[in-house]
C-alpha cells in the first residue's frame, strides 16, 4: 500500500482538528510537496519588465519545461507530469517510513483523550448494561440516575470518535497491523474473497474484537463500530505491537481449535487398514 499526499493531508487536517502536535516529517513533507506544486506551474510573468539575468533564468525553465512537456510515442502523459509524480511518491514513502518509526509515540499523545471520554463509557456498560439494542423506551421508566446516564451516552462516543479516526488512518494508510494478509491469516474473508475493513482490534482492551464484522452495528462491517459491546471488555487505543499480539494470539487459539475438531479415523469395516 502506497502512502500519498491524500492521506498525509488527511492525517494533518484530523491531528488539526483535536489540536494535537503533527509529526515533523509530516508537517515538512506537505510543505515540500506545495513547493513542488508551485513549481509545476509556471507563472506568468512580464517579459517587458524583467530584469536581464532573471530573463535568462526563465528562458532556461522555460526550456526545461517545454521539452519535459513534449510527448514520447509510447508515454500517456507529459514527461514532466511523470517526474512530478515519481517524485512526490518518493517525498510520501520518506514521510511514511518516518511516521512508522515514530508511531508509537504518536498513538500515545492520542489516548489519553480517547481513554477519558472511553472510560466513562465502559463505566456506564458496566453499571448499567446499556448495549446498542437498548432503547428509551426500555429506560424511561427507570431511575433518574440510569436516564441521566444514558443520555450521557452517545456525547462519549462522539468525543471518542475523533482519536478513533486517526488511529484508524494510521493502521489503513500506513499499512500496519492490522493488515490484510493478518487479516486473511485468521479467517478474515468472506464470500467472493472480500476481506472487510474491521478495526476493531485498535480499540478492544479484551477479546471482543472481531475480523468479519461481528463486533459492528448489527454485525454488519459496513455499520459503525459496536463501542458499547467493545466497551464490555474495555477500550483503549491499542500499539501496534499490542494488535500484532492480539492478532498472533488469536490465530494460535483458532489453531488449537481446529486440532482439537479433528476426527481421527480408526481402521475397521468402513476404513480399513492400509495395506501393502
Amino acid at each position: 500500500m502506497t502512502f500519498r499526499h491524500t492521506d498525509a493531508a488527511s492525517l494533518a487536517a484530523m491531528l488539526d482538528l483535536v489540536k494535537l502536535e503533527k509529526p515533523p516529517a509530516l508537517v515538512r513533507g506537505l510543505e515540500v510537496a506545495d513547493n513542488l506544486t508551485r513549481l509545476r506551474v509556471m507563472e506568468p510573468v512580464e517579459l517587458l519588465t524583467l530584469p536581464d539575468d532573471e530573463l535568462e533564468r526563465y528562458f532556461e525553465n522555460r526550456v526545461t519545461r517545454e521539452a519535459g512537456y513534449s510527448r514520447s510515442p509510447d508515454a500517456s502523459e507529459p514527461a514532466w507530469s511523470q517526474v512530478y509524480s515519481v517524485v512526490l511518491d518518493d517525498l510520501f514513502a520518506e514521510v511514511r517510513r518516518a511516521l512508522v518509526r515514530d508511531v508509537d509515540g504518536l498513538i500515545g499523545q492520542l489516548r489519553k483523550p480517547f481513554d477519558q471520554a472511553a472510560t466513562k463509557l465502559v463505566d456506564h456498560v458496566a453499571r448499567f448494561g446499556f448495549t446498542s439494542q437498548t432503547s428509551s423506551d426500555e429506560i424511561i421508566d427507570r431511575d433518574a440516575a440510569t436516564i441521566a446516564a444514558f443520555r450521557e451516552v452517545p456525547g462519549f462516543i462522539r468525543a471518542m470518535q475523533p482519536y478513533a479516526a486517526i488511529r484508524t488512518l494510521l493502521s489503513a494508510s500506513l499499512d500496519l497491523s492490522p493488515t490484510v494478509a493478518e487479516r486473511q491469516s485468521i479467517g478474515g474473508r468472506t464470500r467472493g474473497g472480500w476481506i472487510p475493513n474491521d478495526w476493531s482490534v485498535l480499540f478492544a482492551v479484551g477479546e471482543g474484537w472481531s475480523i468479519n464484522g461481528a463486533a459492528h452495528l448489527d454485525h454488519n462491517p459496513q455499520a459503525s463500530l459496536d463501542w458499547l459491546f467493545l466497551a464490555r471488555e474495555g477500550l483503549t487505543l491499542n500499539s501496534v505491537d499490542e494488535v500484532r499480539r492480539k492478532i498472533a494470539e488469536r490465530g494460535r487459539a483458532d489453531q488449537d481449535a481446529d486440532l482439537h475438531d479433528i476426527e481421527f479415523l480408526t481402521p475397521g469395516p468402513r476404513y480399513p487398514a492400509p495395506t501393502r
